[in-house]
C-alpha cells in the first residue's frame, strides 16, 4: 500500500512538472525572433532584425509597449542605430520604467555621436533632461 502511495504521487508530481515545464518553455515572439537572428549568419541578419523593429512599432502602435520594448531590446543587442535605442526608450518610457528610458536614451546618444546626427543628440538629451526633472505640483 505505501509503494502504491509513493508510486502514485510521483506520478502526480511528474504530471504536475510536466505541464508546468511546458508552460515555462513556451517562447514569446521575440525570443523566437531573437533565436532565430542568433543561428542567421552574420551577413544575413539585417531582415530579422528590420522584422522585429517593423513588429516592435506595431506593437507601440497598438498601445502594447511591454511587447514593444522587447522587440527593440532584441533589436539593440544586433544593431547600434541610435533610433532603435530611441524606440526602445519610448517604450521603457511607455511601460513606466523611467530609469530604463534614460539608460536607453544615453545609449542613443552614444550611438548617434559615432554617426554626428547632432539634432538627434541634442533631442535625445532634452528628453533625458524631462525624465529626471520632476517639478513638484504648485499650491492651488
Amino acid at each position: 500500500m505505501f509503494r502504491l502511495a509513493i508510486c502514485l504521487l510521483a506520478v502526480i508530481f511528474l504530471a504536475f512538472s510536466a505541464s508546468a515545464f511546458g508552460q515555462a518553455s513556451a517562447k514569446k515572439p521575440w525570443e523566437v525572433l531573437e533565436e532565430r537572428i542568433m543561428n542567421t549568419p552574420h551577413g544575413e541578419r539585417g531582415k530579422i532584425i528590420r522584422q522585429t523593429i517593423s513588429l516592435g512599432r506595431k506593437s507601440y502602435d497598438k498601445g502594447d509597449y511591454r511587447s514593444a520594448l522587447e522587440y527593440f531590446k532584441v533589436a539593440t543587442r544586433y544593431s547600434d542605430n541610435h533610433e532603435i535605442f530611441a524606440n526602445a526608450a519610448h517604450s521603457a518610457y511607455k511601460f513606466g520604467d523611467r530609469d530604463l528610458a534614460a539608460l536607453y536614451l544615453k545609449k542613443a546618444v552614444g550611438a548617434a555621436v559615432k554617426v554626428k546626427r547632432f539634432k538627434n543628440i541634442e533631442r535625445y538629451n532634452r528628453e533625458i533632461l524631462s525624465i529626471y526633472s520632476i517639478l513638484p505640483k504648485t499650491p492651488e
